[in-house]
């Protein structure tokens, strides 16, 4: 766990980068993700999954980075994939609207099956 209470875990799965996000993602520990994965999305044709299921919170700005870090992937030529995402933080997801713009899995498997075509 980081000190502002976001746990980041990166493993591969395949050709796949799999970030495993637990705890609370707000303003203060939205910085550590960007820095894990910004360096990584620059790559081309990169695949990205984050894992959400053990996310407890994510305030708006922070949610606002999901996107961010899609755009990111996808100017390389790669794709992201968002799963398990707990329903209190779905609901303010689609209030944001960014079920729209982002490509949202229920569980780990199925957003792994998706990125691997």
């Amino acid at each position: 766990m980081s000190r502002h209470g976001l746990e980041i875990k990166r493993r591969k799965e395949g050709e796949i980068l799999v970030f495993s996000l637990g705890g609370a993602m707000d303003a203060a520990s939205v910085g550590s993700l960007r820095a894990s994965l910004t360096p990584l999305l620059e790559e081309q044709g990169v695949r990205v999954l984050i894992d959400c299921v053990d996310l407890s919170y994510v305030n708006s700005m922070a949610m606002g980075q999901f996107a961010a870090l899609n755009r990111a992937c996808e100017a390389n030529g790669g794709r992201m994939a968002i799963c398990a995402i707990s329903p209190n933080i779905m609901e303010v997801m689609k209030l944001l609207k960014l079920d729209k713009m982002l490509a949202i899995y229920p569980n780990q498997a199925a957003a792994l099956s998706a990125l691997k075509k």
